[in-house]
């Protein structure tokens, strides 16, 4: 289970998952802010 690192993780797989989905190096600013949009709402719940 990844608790608080998972911007870490993404940062750190970004290149396979850049090349599954054919992302250029730009996008991995847009992949981590896309998972903090997901946090805000689902925060709450989560915890």
């Amino acid at each position: 289970m990844i608790d608080t690192t998972e911007a870490g993780v993404v940062t750190t797989l970004f290149p396979s998952i850049a090349a599954a989905l054919r992302l250029g190096s730009g996008h991995l600013g847009v992949v981590a802010a896309l998972g903090k949009l997901v946090a805000v709402p689902a925060g709450p719940a989560w915890v």
